[in-house]
């Protein structure tokens, strides 16, 4: 398969995703999951599987996706429009010190807002970020949504 026809496939299934997710009711008063990527990484595929997890287990979504400036997501974690930071680290985010900064940021931010941060995926996070909870898998996330 060429790069472009993975390209396609990809987008073609996160479009899927995120029509789905979007058909998915949750109620006004929903808890709040904001989603996005680790500074660096264009790989949201993970980050919509997340989406279509939050959204069925009853949680509103707010998509930053990718490229979004830090200073922006600090400024949301920090903040009472979201109740959870949800960034996702694809293998291609291997470099731990770069991912490090993003989670210790976050993770300050978050709980200066009495947020709760979730990273997720298979990138290179550290091991112990005070305050942040680690999900490699979906069903590790579902299971932090349902706290």
């Amino acid at each position: 398969m060429s790069i472009i026809e993975e390209h396609v496939a990809s987008e073609l299934l996160h479009r899927s995703l995120a029509a789905a997710a979007a058909n998915l009711p949750v109620s006004p008063d929903a808890p709040r999951c904001l989603l996005c990527v680790a500074p660096g990484d264009d790989h949201t595929l993970g980050l919509s599987l997340a989406e279509l997890t939050a959204r069925e287990a009853g949680w509103s979504t707010i998509w930053a996706g990718g490229r979004t400036p830090m200073d922006e997501l600090v400024r949301w974690a920090s903040s009472d429009r979201v109740d959870l930071v949800a960034v996702s680290a694809s293998r291609w985010s291997a470099d731990p010190e770069s991912l490090n900064r993003a989670a210790l940021a976050l993770a300050d931010a978050c709980k200066a807002g009495n947020n709760r941060l979730v990273l997720g995926g298979t990138g290179a996070w550290p091991a112990d970020i005070p305050g942040a909870i680690r999900a490699r898998t979906l069903e590790e996330f579902k299971n932090v949504l349902g706290r």
